[in-house]
């Protein structure tokens, strides 16, 4: 508000030193009070509304300010008696006049209410030449403006149909004027307004103003996400109000719609007040991409805005990356901040995700008694994307669109095969498994052996199926397990060593394993096993990530060498100590290390054997036991062109351990157990 004021009077008292003088000014003052004039005499104080004046013969400016106060005393009583809004101040010392030398003292009176009938007057009845008692400052009241306001919100967002009623009451001399801060319009009535917010001032004829806001809403606009995965779309509404109805095209009225084929589909949503937003969707084949790669993921304004940019004006784009934390459970969850990355000047960007994706995948090892077929949980994830574009001045972002569902796979490609691409053409023809291994091994008869695969197409089952070779030139189809309703883009770990195809007996001269579909359709390679008869004292297997998402295995069958390296922390001791000494050791650290060197290997086999080398997992399997560590890092030969038969040496670097312990062994209800010896040491 403006303009208002409460009604107030300032009062000077200065007394003549003459007599005559002062008891003319003295004789009478009158004060207007809540509509009634009351009278104060000279006289004594004791008498009412009779105060003290100075005597004729003592002027001094103590028995003014007496006079004053005593004055000051009666005004209080009455204003507590009638009980009336007014504050009396403290008398204050001005000094003495200019002219006549006489002491000043002041006073004011204010009202605490606004309205007319508390306008303050004074009257000196007394001598008017000099006065004693002048009025130096007198403000009537001025009321504030009061409104209001009523209004009706909009309703459906987008629309104009909200309005304002402004009825002002109070204040003072009318008419009231109205002023809107958008329009500038004089009138106190808005029709067909649009959610916002509106301002309005409101004056009256004496400059006293009040500024009225009123936020016109409506309902929160009506949002429709499409989520969509290569064969479905499943549309998310929001805002509106619901219910919501959903018309296609096509006639369906379902908001999820599944096994679509490959095109474009557009629907209408409709919410319960008939506010509609219509969406089309493209489905195209989704994709898999490797979390060691540039994950890049296109965004475009399309060709509306190359042909005239100014339509969105600062265009950028913002995204965001939703994660399915749990696969198969269908909640996704924001991973990392929101992205924003300007617009070229075509109105395109790319977003690269692949920093907030690939940790929420990890290498993926098979557990030592892994089953026959397992999905190999946390290798891969959905995620997707969620966007829009982000133009104005200032730039608004438009409602978020969820992408398309894709998967990400934890491995990678090298700089060249990435940027060339061609791993998507070369997986869906040769339908590989995820290794780069030959496709003839030789295994021994304990030796585990693992096939990953991932699933290009989306055929329901899949059946595991293997040829055994028996060393009488005869062979046998099996059909050893059913991966059950799988999906697309879906890991596989398929155990297949000879051990756990029940195939390490000496009739098995080798197999061979495929998946198929129910109807007979081959959906992978063919990888060819040949059982290694020869006997090795020492067998070793190492298990290690390999950089398409598998695991691989590779045996060491040459002899190894392990040492110890200690490292120790210690202090001095302040004073020599006899049977401590003079230096304290405060930790001990051993790091074992195995060297070790496989048997001969075939020189594709070697050149495969990089993947060890660059392995972010390995354990070692030994005795039905896992044994992590990492290969320690070296200049390795992996390719010699004067050399035949190769083989491969490497140091295995274990865990850091503080104290020694021999391998215990299992210990049975029941069974005796034998002391273990000092020599069966805490490593493989």
């Amino acid at each position: 508000m403006a303009g208002e004021r409460l009604s107030k009077i300032t009062i000077l008292a200065s007394f003549s030193p003459n007599d005559m003088v002062r008891a003319s000014q003295t004789t009478e003052v009158r004060l207007r009070l809540g509509g009634v004039w009351m009278s104060y005499y000279r006289g004594a104080y004791t008498q009412q509304h009779q105060f003290i004046v100075p005597d004729p013969d003592d002027v001094q400016r103590a028995y003014v300010q007496q006079a004053v106060d005593n004055f000051l005393a009666l005004i209080k009583l009455d204003i507590q008696s009638r009980g009336l809004p007014y504050v009396v101040s403290a008398s204050r010392d001005l000094g003495n006049d200019l002219f006549t030398g006489w002491p000043n003292i002041a006073f004011d009176i204010e009202a605490t209410q606004y309205s007319a009938l508390f306008d303050l007057d004074f009257e000196n009845r007394g001598s008017t030449s000099p006065p004693g008692w002048v009025v130096q400052r007198r403000l009537t009241t001025l009321q504030p403006i009061v409104c209001f306001p009523l209004f009706n919100p909009t309703g459906v967002f987008g629309s104009a149909t909200g309005s304002i009623h402004l009825s002002a009451y109070q204040g003072n001399r009318q008419p009231f004027t109205y002023t809107w801060a958008d329009i500038g319009l004089a009138t106190n009535r808005r029709e067909n307004l649009a959610a916002g917010t509106y301002v309005c001032v409101i004056g009256d004829q004496d400059g006293v103003s009040t500024t009225v806001t009123v936020n016109i809403t409506s309902d929160a606009q009506l949002q429709v996400t499409v989520q969509q995965t290569e064969d479905s779309l499943t549309l998310l509404v929001s805002g509106g109000v619901a219910p919501y109805t959903v018309l296609w095209d096509d006639g369906a009225t379902a908001f999820e719609r599944l096994n679509l084929a490959a095109g474009t589909y557009g629907a209408v949503v409709t919410d319960a007040k008939g506010a509609s937003q219509r969406i089309t969707a493209t489905l195209l084949p989704n994709r898999c991409y490797f979390s060691h790669n540039p994950v890049r993921l296109a965004l475009d304004a399309g060709d509306a805005y190359r042909l005239d940019p100014t339509t969105k004006p600062n265009l950028s784009f913002v995204a965001q990356v939703w994660v399915e934390l749990e696969y198969g459970a269908g909640n996704f969850v924001q991973v990392g901040p929101e992205l924003e990355q300007p617009a070229d000047a075509g109105g395109r960007t790319v977003f690269d995700v692949q920093a907030l994706l690939d940790i929420h995948v990890r290498e993926h090892v098979p557990a030592p008694s892994a089953p026959l077929a397992a999905r190999a949980e946390g290798v891969f994830t959905r995620f997707y994307l969620k966007s829009a574009e982000k133009f104005g001045t200032p730039p608004v972002t438009a409602p978020l669109a969820t992408a398309q569902v894709h998967v990400v796979l934890c491995g990678g490609l090298s700089p060249a095969e990435a940027v060339a691409g061609n791993w998507p053409a070369y997986q869906a023809a040769v339908q590989p498994f995820l290794t780069w291994e030959p496709d003839y091994q030789r295994v021994l008869p304990a030796q585990p052996a693992y096939l990953y695969y991932q699933h290009v197409a989306t055929d329901g089952d899949v059946l595991l199926w293997s040829k055994v070779h028996h060393v009488d030139g005869t062979s046998t189809d099996s059909q050893l397990t059913t991966l059950a309703k799988v999906r697309r883009w879906e890991v596989h770990c398929l155990a297949v060593g000879p051990a756990a195809l029940g195939l390490a007996g000496p009739e098995v001269a080798g197999y061979d394993v495929w998946l198929a579909t129910a109807a007979g359709v081959r959906r992978s390679q063919v990888r060819h096993f040949v059982l290694e008869r020869d006997f090795y004292p020492q067998q070793r297997f190492f298990i290690y990530s390999n950089s398409l998402g598998g695991a691989n295995v590779l045996a060491a069958l040459g002899t190894a060498k392990q040492t110890l390296e200690v490292v120790a922390t210690e202090a001095q001791r302040p004073a020599y100590d006899p049977d401590l000494g003079d230096v304290a050791t405060l930790d001990r650290l051993g790091t074992p290390t195995l060297s070790v060197i496989t048997g001969p290997r075939r020189r594709d086999q070697v050149q495969a054997d990089q993947e060890l080398l660059y392995s972010r997992r390995v354990v070692l399997l030994k005795e039905g036991q896992y044994w992590p560590g990492r290969v320690a890092p070296a200049t390795y030969t992996v390719r010699d062109e004067e050399q035949g038969l190769a083989r491969l040496a490497f140091d295995f670097v274990l865990a850091q351990q503080r104290h020694f312990s021999p391998r215990l062994p299992a210990v049975v209800a029941g069974a005796s157990v034998t002391p273990v010896a000092g020599w069966e040491g805490a490593t493989p």
